[in-house]
């Protein structure tokens, strides 16, 4: 009985896809250490102070909701600061550890990087900054045909399964099966039993 339910959990570990998604190293939340934001270690937390009468601002907190699907891996965190003491005096903060000059908002903050303001530049170094920490990379198609499954993205599908199909199928390479035959052909016709167990 132990036996079987050892096996049993042992094609479920096989079975079961791995998740793949991996924060890169070099990510460091230096937000969390001022604000103790609850943050979700498999995540990416993005963090914008803003100003809620601030076009600026609004603009940007607009674009984030049209990406958000596109990163589900990523946090959005807001903070008001002008009608808030509390998430003004983080921004405060924030300046000085960053050392930032400027006290402009939108202040974005994503690992240890910040950005300020907001423009189609800044938009474009934001997402540059996600897919770096997500280590993402839009130009590998890791699409795999492989018989049975057919076509899949080996990320999230589990290594255990298809190591166990491709080897099932590897196991009929006709090749492989015409030397078998061979050598069995052989051992049956030898009558010397030493020589039998040499070949």
């Amino acid at each position: 009985m132990k036996n079987s339910i050892k096996f049993l959990l042992f094609i479920l570990l096989l079975i079961l896809p791995l998740n793949t998604f991996a924060i890169s190293n070099d990510y460091k939340d230096v937000v969390y250490d001022v604000t103790g934001y609850d943050i979700d270690d498999d995540k990416v937390t993005l963090y914008l102070f803003h100003g809620a009468e601030c076009p600026h601002c609004n603009a940007e907190i607009k674009w984030f909701n049209t990406i958000k699907d596109k990163y589900k891996d990523v946090d959005f965190v807001y903070y008001e600061v002008w009608h808030n003491k509390e998430n003004s005096d983080y921004l405060d903060m924030l300046f000085n550890k960053l050392h930032v000059k400027s006290n402009r908002i939108p202040f974005t903050v994503i690992g240890d990087e910040y950005f300020v303001g907001f423009s189609d530049s800044v938009k474009e170094e934001i997402e540059n900054c996600l897919k770096d920490y997500l280590e993402i990379n839009e130009n590998e198609n890791t699409n795999m045909n492989i018989p049975i499954l057919n076509k899949i993205d080996p990320k999230n599908v589990s290594i255990g399964l298809v190591a166990i199909i491709l080897g099932f199928v590897d196991g009929f390479n006709p090749c492989a099966m015409w030397i078998l035959l061979f050598l069995i052909n052989m051992l049956l016709h030898l009558e010397d039993k030493k020589k039998r167990i040499i070949l």
